[in-house]
């Protein structure tokens, strides 16, 4: 029997959105555009409903139902058409497949094992776009380091032959094309970009390089020809150079429209903030999830205007992003722009600071005793050229560019 879970909506001041909040334990989210629904692996150490995939409401992050789907279920990928969920079983060492129109689970497969480190683990998965019977597994161990266990293809549960290298290959991936993976070795020292050929006899890792000034991120996603790592670096995958670092992020981002990124970053306090970016990297506002307890482990689109993330104990979704940012930035004015000297600030709330940025992302000027009838700030000191304007209210920021004449 199912076990129902407490469910909060509360209203965020400011930009619009409600939080819903769902408590209860899960390891990975996917959303499918099919079903409108998003699932969720609730893991076996769960109080209830324990080794089952969880089916929530988007609008209200209501639990409406389980599936018993194996023991200590953890990572899902879910195939480009919404159809197919892909489920990894720790407690089996496996993957199962899971049909969304019929809420049914499916075949299961084993990913086999090594002869000195033991059963082998999904870290990561992607279903190839052209095809949802085919996928690529990031395999790990359990009680050795490295954990990599190098890059397998499996068509239909079936392994094919050629696997790439078991000690410093791609942890994290993702398809850059239907038969090319990019990757993230983001557990040894060399922090390296993996290239992986998808061909008739497997996983053919060809590339190996770190782009300067790369840090240590732990995953990213692709869109838009570009790569977003967790540490906020931007890299075009096409000329394998980092374009742009987003600074004030660690965590996991995603895709939210065509032109909107959207990383969730939980600071040291444990505080986490849904933080907005254009796609090349841009700064387009913020906003704290209020009512998040302990770190941001994976955030994924949920529709139009929609953002779930989770946490350990937490399952959080937050609606009606399409007022905010997009919508507030263009509720916010700034002018004049260019500007020489003062730069005077037009917006729908009180302005509590006022912040300008150089385009490396570095902080040049400071106000925060804002005169809240008619907010301003000085920029007369600043040298010529292009900066961001970020503007603090009670309901997050809000950034804009300017020209400094």
């Amino acid at each position: 029997m199912m076990k129902h879970y407490l469910l909060l909506v509360i209203p965020l001041l400011g930009f619009g959105q409600t939080q819903s909040v769902l408590n209860v334990a899960t390891a990975d989210l996917v959303y499918s555009q099919v079903s409108n629904k998003i699932y969720a692996t609730i893991p076996g150490a769960s109080v209830a409903n324990a080794n089952t995939i969880a089916v929530i409401a988007p609008a209200t992050a209501a639990l409406e139902n389980t599936y018993p789907i194996g023991i200590d279920p953890e990572v899902l990928a879910i195939s480009a058409d919404g159809q197919i969920i892909y489920v990894s079983l720790k407690g089996s060492s496996s993957v199962r497949k899971f049909t969304v129109a019929t809420n049914t689970p499916g075949a299961e497969f084993s990913l086999g094992s090594d002869t000195t480190t033991g059963m082998c683990y999904a870290e990561d998965i992607q279903v190839m776009p052209s095809n949802s019977n085919t996928v690529a597994i990031a395999m790990r161990n359990h009680n050795y380091a490295p954990k990599h266990e190098g890059v397998a293809i499996f068509d239909n549960g079936v392994m094919r032959q050629l696997v790439t290298n078991s000690q410093n290959g791609a942890n994290r991936i993702a398809f850059s094309a239907s038969n090319k993976l990019f990757g993230l070795n983001n557990e040894s020292s060399e922090r390296k970009i993996r290239i992986v050929d998808i061909v008739t006899t497997g996983a053919d890792e060809y590339g190996g390089f770190s782009p300067a000034q790369f840090g240590k991120p732990q995953s990213f996603f692709l869109a838009g020809g570009n790569a977003f790592f967790s540490n906020g670096k931007v890299m075009n995958v096409a000329s394998n150079t980092i374009i742009a670092t987003i600074n004030d992020v660690d965590g996991p981002a995603t895709q939210i429209d065509a032109n909107t990124v959207c990383y969730a970053s939980t600071s040291s306090a444990g505080a986490t903030t849904l933080r907005f970016y254009s796609i090349d990297g841009t700064p387009l506002g913020s906003f704290d999830v209020t009512q998040a307890t302990g770190r941001a482990l994976n955030v994924i689109s949920c529709g139009s205007g929609c953002v779930a993330l989770n946490t350990p104990t937490q399952v959080i979704v937050v609606n009606n992003l399409l007022s905010s940012p997009s919508f507030e930035n263009d509720r916010v004015s700034i002018y004049p722009n260019p500007v020489g000297g003062q730069l005077n600030i037009s917006a729908p709330e009180e302005v509590q600071a006022v912040a300008i940025y150089d385009l490396a992302g570095k902080k040049v000027l400071m106000q925060a005793n804002i005169d809240r009838r008619n907010p301003a700030i000085d920029a007369s000191a600043l040298a010529p050229g292009s900066y961001l304007v970020t503007i603090s209210t009670a309901g997050g920021s809000i950034s804009k560019k300017i020209i400094k004449l």
